[in-house]
C-alpha cells in the first residue's frame, strides 16, 4: 500500500518530446498489424452483421465463407462423445 504522502515522480502530462516522437512517420508503434487493414479489399465490418444472433436455432443460410451455410450452431456440428444428449434439458440438474 502507497503513503498517501508519498509523491508520484511519474508526469502523465505529454511534453513536447513526446509530441514529436508522436508526429515522426518513420516510427511505426504498430508492429506492422495494420497492414492488413490497409490493404483489405472490402470494408471493415464492424457490426458483425455475418455472425449468428446468440440464442438462434437455426443459422442462417448462406452466410458462412464463401456463401457457404453456416451449421456452426445446428446439433449434428456439435457432437461428440461428450455431447450425445444434445436436445435433453438438463437445467433442472
Amino acid at each position: 500500500m502507497k503513503d498517501k504522502d508519498q509523491k508520484s515522480t511519474y508526469n502523465s502530462d505529454l511534453t513536447q518530446d513526446d509530441k514529436d516522437l508522436l508526429k515522426q512517420e518513420n516510427i511505426h508503434s504498430d508492429g506492422g498489424d495494420d497492414l492488413q487493414l490497409k490493404d483489405r479489399q472490402r470494408p471493415v465490418d464492424f457490426a458483425g452483421s455475418d455472425l449468428d444472433v446468440p440464442g438462434r436455432t437455426q443459422a442462417k443460410k448462406g452466410n458462412g465463407p464463401l456463401g457457404l451455410n453456416d451449421e456452426e450452431n445446428k446439433l449434428h456440428s456439435q457432437g461428440g462423445t461428450l455431447k450425445d444428449h444434445l436436445e435433453e434439458d438438463d437445467s433442472a440438474l
